[in-house]
């Protein structure tokens, strides 16, 4: 008994210290307290590392490098900047490889600041441009994914790099056993003729999701092997911090979804061009009452035509920038049964 009271008060003494970090950076994993300037030093302070992640961004349309040091985020400018560097950073982003540009900087009187491109949001063997609502042609959405619970198609997905795939959080709930699951890559019909197939490892949907909200609607899974990009299967690029598409961007929207209301879903992946709709004018009376959060990105047609919910269900809303050569991917659409005119929330 006197071991257990001793085992007991221990608990809570190393509790109430990892409550306790006043002033200091507390480690996610444990109770331990670590100095603020110990945050992205360099050096693991941290039993997981926790102090070492986060310290590296990509900064608006540029693509602009920045760190972190003391809490504040600094724009990397160096003489001696190099390709190993630039691959190290890539790595701490999550990326395996990369495109470096290094532009004189007009705002230093010296050095230079540095632009990263990670290598993603290509189709090098799609080359024929199609508008509208379409059937998608093999290599077209190089990103798409097919994801099959006890071997049926259940949602769609989107490669953002070469072992995690980005999904919807209603689409895993309360099926996060992942041997259940399997990733298909490199196709364009349902059911599945010789696309290739990876075992899912992993399962981690957003901590604030609920399943009766919209909010939060995001999931990742991690694969079993890495996929191998060949050009018919390639990863779509994340939006930089502090990014921002203005209203009436046009985005594609693609997926194996209803392509009428009530109606079965597309043996074949379909495509179309919408818009993206200000949330101000998502959040009018007469449309989503207020309901559109600031988390929530919208799109569709207000009039009619092409339309989210029609051609599509459970998949991605993405949109092209420099010059329509690289795609980077905006949000995750959730199907709703909210129809206003033929048109959709996408979040």
């Amino acid at each position: 008994i006197s071991v257990s009271l001793f085992t007991l008060e221990l608990e809570a003494c190393q509790l109430q210290l990892g409550l306790g970090c006043v002033g200091k950076f507390r480690c996610g994993s444990s109770s331990q307290c670590v100095s603020t300037l110990a945050q992205c030093d360099g050096t693991m302070d941290c039993e997981n590392y926790e102090d070492e992640l986060g310290c590296v961004r990509l900064s608006g349309k540029n693509s602009v490098l920045q760190v972190q040091k003391r809490g504040e985020w600094m724009t990397v400018c160096s003489e001696e900047w190099n390709n190993q560097l630039g691959k190290s950073a890539c790595k701490q982003l999550g990326y395996s490889s990369l495109l470096m540009l290094v532009s004189a900087c007009k705002l230093l009187t010296y050095g230079k600041i540095i632009y990263l491109s990670p290598e993603c949001g290509s189709r090098p063997l799609y080359n024929t441009r199609i508008v509208g609502g379409n059937i998608s042609k093999l290599g077209q959405f190089p990103w798409q994914v097919s994801l099959l619970f006890r071997s049926e198609h259940l949602c769609g997905g989107s490669i953002i790099t070469s072992r995690w795939i980005l999904t919807a959080a209603h689409c895993v709930y309360g099926f996060e056993n992942s041997s259940l699951w399997t990733v298909h890559v490199g196709l364009i019909e349902q059911p599945i003729h010789g696309a290739q197939s990876l075992a899912v490892k992993s399962i981690v949907y957003h901590a604030q999701y609920q399943p009766k909200g919209l909010d939060y609607d995001i999931a990742l899974m991690g694969l079993e092997e890495p996929l191998v990009f060949n050009g018919f299967v390639e990863p779509i690029c994340l939006p930089n911090y502090g990014e921002e598409f203005s209203e009436g961007t046009m985005c594609w929207i693609s997926g194996w979804g209803a392509t009428e209301e009530d109606g079965g879903t597309s043996v074949v992946l379909r495509s179309a061009i919408i818009p993206l709709i200000s949330t101000k004018t998502c959040n009018q009376p007469e449309i989503y009452k207020g309901r559109i959060s600031s988390w929530m990105i919208c799109a569709g047609h207000l009039e009619g035509g092409i339309d989210s919910c029609q051609v599509m269900l459970h998949n991605l809303v993405w949109t092209t920038k420099v010059s329509e050569q690289t795609y980077f991917l905006l949000m995750y659409f959730m199907f709703t049964m909210l129809f206003f005119n033929m048109s959709c929330l996408a979040m």
